[in-house]
């Protein structure tokens, strides 16, 4: 028996809950070397959603720009957009400098590289199984989409238990930390012996699904926050098809949707 009172919340678990600053999740707030359990949850146009993500200059109060769009945009569009690339002291300014006196593509690209570039992303929202809450997870890391494309393409195994329900099955994502990061992910049917906490989360996500809109995303700046559920004057949604890449690298609407 254990000599502390039954109500007695364990360290990790008070650190955890207070290290919790919104409900977005990422990838790299996994621990070295650790794993991280979520189940996907939702309608794939309203709780999924992909596309191209940029992170842009910063505005007058210091906070940094970010950028949504549904298709990719092109050259011309993201370097105007484009804020500074990681660990670039700038100012942006030099580098269009240094771009429009390139003379050849070689030494355009390196200074392009300079510039933070859109990313694909796939966004969808999940019960974070360590943090207890429901979670939008937006996933840009090449390794970690292609793996959870694949499992998302074997609809006969992996699908939601009820339409526009929870999935039935949890994607343990492990963060590698070696001489370089990597991100994998794995799926895991429900135990039997989880049939009461899916019940729960089932029954949970039902009242909390309205309150989260994913083509919010995609919507203009005030209006993108994917917490504020559907616009009442939402006719369709405003993303992408949940989309794969075939062996020749074009893209291909996920049937399983």
């Amino acid at each position: 028996m254990s000599p502390l009172p039954s109500t007695f919340i364990a360290a990790e678990k008070r650190e955890s809950k207070t290290a919790v600053t919104s409900s977005y999740f990422d990838a790299r707030e996994i621990e070295e070397n650790s794993t991280a359990e979520i189940i996907i949850c939702g309608e794939p146009d309203d709780h999924m959603v992909a596309g191209w993500f940029q992170f842009g200059e910063r505005d007058a109060d210091g906070k940094q720009l970010t950028y949504c769009t549904r298709e990719e945009p092109d050259e011309k569009t993201w370097v105007a957009r484009a804020g500074l690339g990681y660990m670039e002291k700038g100012p942006k300014e030099d580098i269009l400098k240094e771009i429009e006196a390139a003379t050849d593509r070689k030494s355009e690209w390196e200074a392009l590289r300079k510039l933070s570039r859109p990313q694909y992303f796939l966004a969808f929202a999940a019960w974070h199984c360590e943090r207890e809450e429901f979670v939008c997870m937006k996933v840009t890391q090449a390794g970690l989409l292609k793996d959870i494309e694949k499992y998302l393409r074997m609809e006969e195994d992996y699908t939601t238990m009820s339409p526009g329900g929870v999935y039935n099955f949890r994607l343990v994502i492990e963060k590698k930390v070696e001489d370089r990061t990597s991100y994998t992910a794995t799926v895991r049917i429900h135990r039997k012996t989880e049939k009461e906490l899916i019940d729960k989360i089932r029954v949970d996500w039902e009242d909390y699904k309205a309150t989260m809109w994913l083509p919010r995303y995609f919507m203009e700046r005030g209006q993108n926050n994917i917490f504020e559920g559907k616009p009442a004057d939402a006719s369709m949604p405003a993303g992408l098809p949940v989309m794969a890449r075939d062996e020749y690298g074009a893209d291909e609407e996920l049937k399983a949707f």
